[in-house]
């Protein structure tokens, strides 16, 4: 198995918005998703370590500074992507609503991260040329689109295809709790693939039980033997 190409790092719980689609709100274990809808953060002692550990780990990833939240609602992140990139990460970037992106904020990140990508909702995208004249050396994409997953009234199971979360097997996926995440439709860490930093990325990536899942779901089918992705409705 390959290294991954990419690391998702969640440093934070919150997010202002509350989108219909977002597994947020869809997942029918409100218990299970608590920890979103509370002021959590990793701590700055994980941070650390996460970076001695990914200095120790083949293939210089990208590193990306969110999940399920908005990374500005850390005040933080300024400071994190400035540390991770001291630390020698390569390539930094996240993903924002735009919603607390000001000019003093964008000045402090711009250079800093390689990339930001800004989700520019239906009566929004009138910002865009606004906000790509914040930055000077960060690159800037503008998205808009919705995903349809899990418990969306949309949804529709695609058991008999290949899974649409081939990324599975090309990064890795944390969240704020430090849980290991399959894929960008698994938030709580129901697939329990350990936590970091009990579990060392390396051991996790190269982990028996990692590697099957994977192996399995990149077979047509393959999604059967797991019911949380028997529901799945993302198609490759």
């Amino acid at each position: 198995m390959k290294y991954p190409t990419a690391i998702v790092l969640e440093t934070s719980s919150l997010c202002n918005r509350y989108c219909t689609t977002c597994l947020r709100n869809l997942m029918p274990d409100r218990n299970s998703v608590k920890s979103w809808f509370e002021n959590n953060f990793m701590s700055m002692e994980n941070i650390e370590i996460f970076v001695d550990q990914y200095n120790q780990f083949k293939g210089n990833p990208n590193v990306c500074l969110c999940y399920y939240n908005e990374p500005l609602l850390d005040p933080r992140i300024v400071d994190i992507s400035k540390f991770l990139k001291k630390e020698g990460v390569p390539y930094l970037y996240l993903v924002t609503n735009g919603d607390f992106l000001t000019k003093e904020l964008a000045g402090r990140l711009d250079g800093v991260l390689d990339r930001i990508t800004v989700s520019l909702y239906e009566n929004r995208r009138a910002r865009s040329p606004e906000i790509v004249s914040l930055f000077k050396k960060t690159k800037v994409w503008i998205k808009g689109n919705h995903i349809v997953t899990h418990y969306n009234p949309d949804a529709v199971p695609l058991s008999e295809s290949i899974c649409a979360a081939q990324k599975a097997a090309t990064r890795i996926i944390i969240n704020h709790k430090g849980q290991y995440c399959l894929c960008c439709d698994d938030l709580t860490g129901v697939f329990d693939l350990g936590s970091f930093p009990e579990v060392n990325l390396k051991d996790y990536w190269f982990g028996d039980k990692h590697k099957k899942i994977t192996k399995d779901l990149l077979i047509p089918g393959g999604r059967k033997k797991y019911p949380y992705c028997s529901i799945c409705p993302r198609v490759w």
